[in-house]
């Protein structure tokens, strides 16, 4: 029997941040599930669903300034920040299940908090997944906006620009994922200068921890994405230090493989690797 619960817990500077936890009986390992720069744990119930009849304790997170968290959408105090809010939840779940193997599963611009935990605190990560990340990414804003974006950063760090992913189809081809991305209200299609500052941060924290990573790492691609860069991404993930290194590409799947009309490799994928290292 699955059971599905909201819940929230308490970051380091005392905020409140939204999670869903999926908590089968007689789990055998733990998945904490991170999702994209416009997404939020809502989009992955069907992924984590699956995950958990098939053994695994499934936390998706909902990271702060998205989804259910109210206070200051589309903002960030600090990729630093971010990633503590990460390492929190980490460290709880760890601390409650200190036999189980904790898996990060991040998708999207997910992969990058994913993949940046993984370098600074290797000792916290059994398993690395990432799904279409957002390693490198084909959309970026224009020049204008990054130098706006620069100066906004400093002096009107709250001043929001719209995040450049401007159709739900660049996401998937399924007309009913479609609709559901177009009429989704917690969906974000504008974050704060600061929170697009310090995602250009983050990219820099992982480029001098990238070697740091000692998971056994999975690297999930779309054939047909046009989000992020997939020669980029396998460059970056060459660069790893993982031992196990594994990489699937979904040759007719778009950005979110969550979203296929067929999920059934990426739900067997996913569940054959986590089985395997747990």
């Amino acid at each position: 029997m699955v059971t599905m619960e909201t819940g929230e817990y308490t970051a380091s500077d005392g905020s409140g941040l939204c999670y869903r936890e999926w908590k089968p009986d007689g789990y055998e390992t733990i998945v904490v599930n991170l999702h994209g720069i416009q997404s939020h744990s809502g989009w992955f119930t069907r992924s984590c669903e699956h995950l958990a009849q098939n053994g695994a304790r499934v936390v998706s997170l909902d990271r702060r300034g998205s989804g259910r968290n109210e206070e200051a959408r589309g903002h960030t105090p600090s990729a630093g920040q971010l990633i503590d809010d990460l390492k929190v939840m980490v460290e709880r779940l760890r601390a409650e299940d200190p036999d189980k193997k904790l898996h990060l599963l991040g998708v999207c611009w997910g992969g990058k908090l994913a993949a940046a935990l993984s370098g600074l605190h290797p000792e916290l990560v059994d398993s690395l997944i990432l799904s279409s990340p957002g390693l490198a990414a084909k959309v970026r804003p224009g020049l204008l906006d990054c130098v706006l974006i620069g100066i906004c950063s400093l002096v009107w760090a709250g001043r929001l620009f719209r995040i450049p992913i401007d159709r739900a189809e660049m996401f998937t081809s399924n007309p009913d994922r479609i609709e559901f991305i177009k009429n989704d209200p917690l969906r974000l299609d504008r974050a704060t200068a600061r929170l697009m500052a310090e995602s250009k941060r983050l990219d820099w924290l992982l480029e001098g921890v990238v070697r740091q990573i000692q998971a056994p790492a999975l690297l999930m691609l779309s054939g047909r994405d046009e989000i992020v860069d997939n020669e980029w991404n396998m460059r970056i993930f060459d660069r790893f230090g993982s031992a196990e290194k594994q990489i699937e590409t979904f040759d007719n799947a778009c950005h979110m493989l969550e979203f296929e009309t067929d999920t059934a490799q990426y739900f067997d994928t996913l569940v054959r690797w986590i089985k395997k290292h747990s």
